[in-house]
């Protein structure tokens, strides 16, 4: 390990506290932005009226999504249309238009999906007949959306023609759909004629066959009183088995309100339900109850109490007795009135009508966490912007009905636009409407919706919020790392300095054989006459839990080498052993430092006889005048221990500069057998008296690598230089060449890390002189792979070429050979063209990249790297990555700092240790099957 020198997308977040969760956040891994507009062209033009109306999810992990789109120019012809996503939802795989054409206008309308235990699709909805009759209509289709012509009428089942006590002069529709345990299909929706409506209530076997045993000839009517008018909206199973349909119902001359229907599984209403809930239009009872707390009612829910939560929009025309009240959610109590202990009355308005935002313009959508929390997503209509009528509102409530302030961009929601990513202007001209909310097998929010242009035509428009899933998404935060939230913070407050804390920096990290994972860190206190600074020391657990066995009982510890506090550089790489103990290397005053802590984070006092070993001392570089600096350690394959730094004594003119290297036994003495007494100092011919050494490593032959910087910034001499040496510390004199090393220089003016990937080649931090940074890769001879980028080098950009204007990458900390010739790139990028207004100046950057250096477009937001901006909020937030190294499953750890720079924050105290894990899906390895069974083929 080794310690370096030191999107655009459009859905717009409007900032007004800070939240560190990720919950309620666009899912960057979801279509590369976390949303998608999506459209549908016929016959060459653009479908004019373009809605999704549902989604589900398969056993692939695949978001499949359905909608309807009207032809161009005319919304008298609608056809489906199912979206299907490639498995984790990273990209689209499939688009389908389904053209029923069931006759009359040929409208199809398909407002509910389901997915099949053997991965086939049923689309629930409408469509016209002979006459332009409306018909309800379900649709079995093939995994890929294609019909499956065994289902009924060629893939179609008509309800008016299969149902044979629906009148012929009445019309049905279905709205929406469940599958139970059984695999059988349950469709709602209605029969209606002459301004007159009732419910209808459909089954079907899991062989697709209508379940003629369910109700009348497999169809349940739903109806109230004489001459009813009810409307279903949703449809949801409890624990028992037992349906619930929600809806709305309003007798001639009185008030609309909510109504709730109970079906039995043999189809019949449960007549001891209903009881109590009373409405305008009557008492409830005999299986069905009214909700007169709503005028309307969708996305039914039972909680693991037996509650029913539902959306629910009241009453504003003021008919109903009462307060007007705001659209919301109602929780009922297993008695089916309003629960008091949810809001205070049952019903929790999260935006009144005096909000500034504005108010809920449409029904709410509903969806129920595992753990109790209610998500929630309506279509805001925006207060004073009479050019952005609508933009999506999400929500999340606690079990009892109090807002979760660890929930969205803001505090408690989240609102999302298009149009206008950075809120420059008042407002714009798009319109982002709600039509369904659900939650994936992950528990993520899927919004549905559509996005209208104001020109009298929409889009399909998707979202997921939440986190990458790490099993099939790679260059994302890992939600399992961190509390959920893929990293971690901290500012260590319990560590006191001489005066105020000025600056909390990470600077190594490293994972042992047991998977904890150790950083090490620095400190800064701002006393008199000059800063003081400590070295912090952590220990956590492959999650990023701290591992109380270290330095009890928080997991973490301070070092001081200096009693004037002059530990600036006192830990620089770290170095975790299998043992548990740990090296940490660096320097303090002329020294360079080795220090060792036992496995429970107590100094070694055996180790040099105070646990730590000091060049100026121990190696007597004080009879020279020798400083040292430490900056990389790593342990070779025979157990031995390898330092590397810099050195530095008087020179003829002046201080003259070298690398050097120390290695120390495995039972940890000085290797005398090694260089010079333990010691290779190294240095070029063309800056003898220059050179500057960053990092190590060692290929499978033992030789070990040293990469670093000759020459002085700013001269035409400066120039990255790799060192090659034997085990025992000689130069390799026919590496390359004769020349003992390779320079750089024209290639790279500067050098840090470097790293072997799996066939042996040197892979180079490289910073060019025109600004750039990049890797170069060497050959096992010492030249630069052409096969390699251009030239051997390859760029690292952490934004596509094209957003360069949006800023560059500043410093490359990492480099992370992967077993399948891929690699992964961490650093930092810089913003710049008014960026850093909203995300800071500096980010941190991780690229993956194939095995001939081009972006690898599977890893990552965009280009195959991903910028991380924390927290999740707009702001003049800086981060900066100073290290990264790889756990054995290949999940990437990052160290580095954050550091809080918006106006008004005070400089002092505004910094703290970063610490973070990104997903990084490694390949499985096929099995060979030449010799399997002990043959040949």
């Amino acid at each position: 390990m080794h310690a370096a020198r030191c999107v655009f997308f459009l859905l717009t977040l409007l900032v007004s506290g800070a939240s560190l969760a990720r919950d309620g956040l666009l899912d960057p891994s979801f279509l590369y932005r976390g949303w998608a507009q999506l459209d549908e062209f016929v016959g060459g033009d653009r479908g004019r009226f373009q809605t999704l109306r549902d989604a589900k999810f398969d056993a692939q992990g695949r978001v499949i999504a359905i909608g309807t789109l009207s032809h161009p120019g005319s919304s008298a012809n609608a056809d489906c249309l199912v979206f299907i996503s490639t498995p984790g939802g990273r990209d689209l795989e499939i688009q389908q238009r389904l053209t029923l054409d069931r006759g009359g206008s040929n409208v199809e309308l398909c407002a509910s999906l389901e997915v099949l235990p053997d991965g086939r699709l049923l689309a629930i909805g409408y469509a016209t007949t002979s006459n332009d009759r409306l018909t309800g209509m379900v649709a079995r289709l093939n995994a890929d959306a294609t019909p499956d012509t065994t289902f009924f009428d060629n893939g179609v089942f008509e309800l008016n023609a299969q149902i044979g006590w629906i009148d012929p002069a009445e019309s049905t529709l279905f709205v929406d759909s469940v599958v139970d345990a059984q695999g059988r299909l349950l469709a709602v929706g209605r029969v209606q004629a002459n301004g007159q409506a009732r419910g209808i209530l459909v089954r079907f076997l899991a062989d697709g066959t209508l379940d003629t045993g369910f109700g009348f000839d497999g169809a349940v009517p739903l109806a109230d009183f004489s001459t009813p008018l009810v409307q279903p909206t949703s449809l949801v199973l409890d624990a028992q088995g037992r349906i619930l349909v929600g809806g709305t119902t309003q007798q001639p001359g009185s008030v609309r309100h909510g109504v709730i229907f109970r079906v039995l599984d043999d189809g019949s209403l449960d007549g001891g339900y209903g009881a109590g809930m009373n409405g305008a239009n009557g008492n409830g009872g005999g299986g069905r109850g009214f909700v007169s707390r709503c005028d309307r009612i969708a996305s039914l829910a039972i909680d693991g109490s037996g509650r029913t939560l539902m959306g629910c929009e009241p009453d504003v025309s003021g008919a109903t007795p009462g307060p007007l009240l705001a659209a919301g959610v109602l929780r009922l109590g297993t008695n089916g009135l309003p629960d008091t202990s949810f809001g205070g009355d049952g019903l929790v308005e999260p935006l009144g009508f005096t909000s500034p935002m504005g108010t809920l313009y449409s029904l709410p959508r509903i969806a129920l966490q595992a753990d109790g929390k209610i998500v929630m997503a309506a279509t805001l209509d925006v207060a004073d912007q009479p050019n952005n009528e609508f933009d999506w509102y999400v929500t999340r409530l606690n079990a009892d009905g109090s807002t979760d302030f660890g929930f969205g961009y803001q505090s408690g929601y989240s609102r999302l636009r298009v149009g206008d990513p950075y809120v420059t202007a008042s407002s714009e001209s798009y319109w982002e409407q709600v039509s369904n909310l659900v939650l994936d097998p992950r528990g993520r929010p899927v919004i549905v919706g559509q996005r209208d242009f104001g020109t009298q035509a929409t889009r399909f428009l998707i979202a997921r919020l939440g986190m990458a899933d790490p099993a099939v998404a790679s260059g994302f935060l890992d939600p399992d790392f961190g509390f959920n939230t893929g990293y971690r913070l901290q500012h260590f407050d319990e560590f006191l300095g001489g005066g105020p804390r000025q600056d909390t920096t990470g600077t190594d990290v490293a994972v042992d054989g047991s998977g904890r994972i150790t950083t090490i860190g620095r400190l800064r206190f701002d006393t008199n006459p000059s800063p003081t600074y400590q070295c912090v020391v952590t220990r956590s657990l492959a999650d990023g839990r701290a591992d109380t066995s270290f330095a009890p009982p928080n997991g973490r510890r301070t070092l001081s080498l200096s009693p004037t506090g002059n530990n600036v550089v006192l830990c620089t790489s770290v170095l975790a052993l299998d043992d548990g103990s740990t090296l940490i290397a660096g320097s303090v005053g002329n020294s360079g430092t080795v220090i060792r802590l036992l496995p429970d984070g107590s100094v070694d006092t055996n180790f040099f006889g105070n646990g730590a070993l000091e060049t100026w001392t121990d190696l007597n570089f004080q009879a020279t005048s020798r400083s040292a600096t430490f900056n990389a350690i790593m342990r070779d394959a025979q157990g031995r221990i390898v330092v590397a730094g810099s050195t530095a004594q008087p020179g003829a003119n002046g201080t003259d500069q070298f690398g050097l290297v120390l290695r120390l036994t495995a039972d940890l003495a000085v290797d005398t057998g090694f260089g010079d007494g333990g010691v290779v100092r190294l240095h070029t011919t063309t800056n003898p008296f220059r050179l500057y050494v960053e990092s190590i490593a060692q290929d499978t032959d033992g030789h070990l690598y040293f990469a670093g910087t000759e020459g002085q910034t700013g001269t035409g001499q400066e120039g990255g230089v790799v060192h090659r040496l034997l085990d025992d510390g000689s130069v390799d004199a026919s590496w390359p060449g004769d020349s003992n090393y390779v320079h750089l220089a024209g290639s790279c003016v500067a050098s840090g890390d470097i790293a072997l990937d799996a066939q042996q080649r040197a892979m180079v931090s490289c910073y060019r002189s025109g600004g750039g940074v990049g890797i170069a890769r060497l050959l096992r001879n010492g030249q630069l792979d052409l096969n390699f980028g251009t030239g051997g080098v390859t760029p690292v950009n952490f934004l596509p070429p094209t957003q360069s204007a949006q800023g560059r990458t500043t410093s490359l900390q990492q480099i992370l050979p992967l077993p399948d010739g891929k690699l992964v790139a961490v650093g930092t990028h810089m913003n710049t063209n008014g960026t850093e207004v909203y995300y800071g100046t500096q980010d941190i950057g991780v690229a993956r990249l194939l095995a001939n250096g081009s972006p690898d477009f599977d890893f990552g937001e965009i280009n195959g790297a991903s910028l991380f901006r924390l927290p999740e909020i707009f702001g003049r937030f800086d981060e900066f990555a100073n290290a990264a190294t790889l756990q054995p499953d290949g999940r990437v750890l990052v160290i580095g700092s954050q550091s809080d720079r918006r106006p008004g924050v005070p400089v002092d105290d505004s910094t703290q240790h970063l610490l973070m894990r990104i997903g990084n899906v490694m390949p499985v390895p096929d099995n060979d099957r030449l010799f399997a069974n002990g043959f040949e083929g």
